[in-house]
């Protein structure tokens, strides 16, 4: 048993490692984290689910006036969309889902979106 928890914490170490850089923007080491963590027997939905989703809602929670860094979001959106395309390269996404995203701009808005 001790050898699952010792497995396991050593994952979510590497998945905190993947979600800084996420959070860093640092593509080359977001999907080189991403390819280890599949070839260990973590799925696709759980690296989905425990890093990018994470990242995602530390990013979201700095979004205020106080914190907002466009530069740094738009590098960890990019992050996190090398991940998404490593891990389908083909870009056949998995049937379940949370729910639909929806993505607009202001009239007049240029700015530069993935």
């Amino acid at each position: 048993m001790s050898g699952n928890l010792i497995g396991d914490n050593m994952h979510q170490q590497k998945i905190n490692a993947l979600i800084t850089y996420l959070l860093e923007g640092n593509n080359q080491q977001a999907v080189a984290s991403a390819k280890e963590l599949h070839n260990e027997g973590i799925t696709k939905e759980q690296i989905i689910t425990q890093s990018l989703e994470e990242t995602m809602i530390q990013l979201g929670a700095k979004c205020t006036v106080e914190q907002f860094n466009l530069l740094e979001i738009m590098l960890a959106g990019r992050a996190v969309m090398a991940v998404m395309q490593c891990l389908y390269p083909d870009g056949t996404f998995p049937e379940k889902t949370k729910g639909t995203v929806v993505v607009a701009a202001l009239e007049g808005d240029v700015h530069d979106l993935p």
